[in-house]
């Protein structure tokens, strides 16, 4: 086996992903990996037999990867994993294409799926390989292995607005700015906001998809006008937690990633977890990589019980393998979100797939109106 040198990276990696991730690489995630031959590179990094070219968002998020998946199928295996940069659609796509891939499997972010699907960017995923027992039905699909989920709920300050009555914990509340009043905050992207719409509006959280698109655009212009046209707007996901620590505003949707960290850094943010959002984080190998059985075998490794719970210890996204949530520690289980929760929404890909690009627009319009 080809011998691989640690190569140290302190650079930034711009993340593609619109919704959710932009990390910094540096000395901390190089002192985590330190110990354990992985390459990290923001050039390319061809594949081969004893090694899995992985793309990925990169900071924190990708320390707890190395921790929890990639050290432990380099020991089990003997194929080293190299991180290189940031996944880009668009390059993965062309990659393809032109039959020059040089990534094994990539993060997918979930309006990535259909859009990948349709043009062949993701490789089929081999069930003689990847074994999804045990995995809740919304993980699973043909080209894409969901592996974690997150949730997004509404967040506030508990330095100035802990006391019961004086936060929100549902969206109608959220949206009921004379019952508690304060300063709002939305995401600029309209995934995400326009199911939040739907549930404060009344919708059963069950019965959010197929969503009521006008329906949701006139909950969204009450809470303008309720607002008497102050509403903030959130487009950096580290802007949710500095808003509300820097008394710039009052309650904002956050993720409970983002709150359980801000609290053990000491910035007192209380979360709920009613009515919460919940995504999938995703992952794909990529059609036509140089190393498609060991893509296979690394995606095949996200599905252990005891690897996401140790990710989820780590991250706070829980493993979409229920077992794993027993195996959480239990100074971290008050933090997890719950998908199966009755007054939860679990993301729709699908629905979503052809609607993206002409709702996202027609949000940024109505941002300005």
């Amino acid at each position: 086996m080809r011998k691989t040198k640690f190569t140290d990276v302190t650079h930034t990696i711009k993340s593609t992903d619109p919704t959710r991730r932009k990390f910094l690489v540096g000395a901390g995630a190089v002192a985590s990996a330190a110990a354990w031959p992985l390459i990290l590179t923001p050039g390319k990094a061809r594949a081969q037999g004893d090694q899995v070219v992985v793309a990925t968002w990169g900071g924190r998020f990708a320390e707890a990867l190395v921790e929890t998946y990639y050290k432990p199928f380099e020991e089990e295996t003997g194929i080293k994993v190299v991180v290189t940069g940031a996944p880009n659609l668009a390059k993965l796509t062309a990659a393809v294409k032109t039959g020059n891939v040089d990534i094994d499997i990539a993060d997918v972010a979930s309006s990535w799926i259909a859009k990948g699907d349709a043009v062949g960017t993701f490789a089929p995923i081999d069930r003689n390989i990847v074994n999804v027992e045990g995995v809740i039905p919304e993980a699973i699909r043909d080209t894409v292995l969901g592996y974690f989920s997150y949730g997004n709920g509404v967040g506030w300050s508990n330095a100035r607005n802990g006391e019961e009555g004086k936060h929100p914990t549902t969206w109608s509340e959220f949206w009921d700015v004379e019952k508690i009043p304060g300063r709002r905050a939305l995401r600029t992207r309209i995934g995400e906001t326009l199911e939040m719409a739907l549930m404060a509006d009344g919708v059963d959280p069950k019965d959010v998809y197929p969503c009521d698109i006008e329906r949701a655009f006139k909950a969204l212009d009450r809470l303008m006008e309720n607002t008497n046209g102050e509403l903030q707007f959130i487009a950096k996901t580290p802007k949710t937690i500095e808003r509300i620590a820097q008394d710039e505003c009052d309650f904002v949707p956050l993720y409970n990633g983002r709150a359980f960290s801000a609290n053990q850094a000491g910035i007192p943010i209380g979360y709920s977890f009613k009515q919460n959002f919940i995504g999938l984080g995703w992952v794909a190998a990529i059609s036509g990589s140089p190393n498609p059985e060991g893509a296979q075998k690394l995606m095949a490794s996200f599905y252990n019980p005891q690897k996401q719970a140790k990710f989820a210890d780590m991250m706070t996204y829980p493993g979409t393998m229920p077992a794993s949530l027993a195996l959480v520690k239990e100074d971290v289980k008050p933090w997890l979100p719950d998908p199966s929760a009755q007054d939860a929404v679990v993301e729709n890909v699908d629905w979503w797939a052809d609607k993206i690009t002409e709702l996202g627009a027609r949000y940024k319009e109505w941002q300005l109106t």
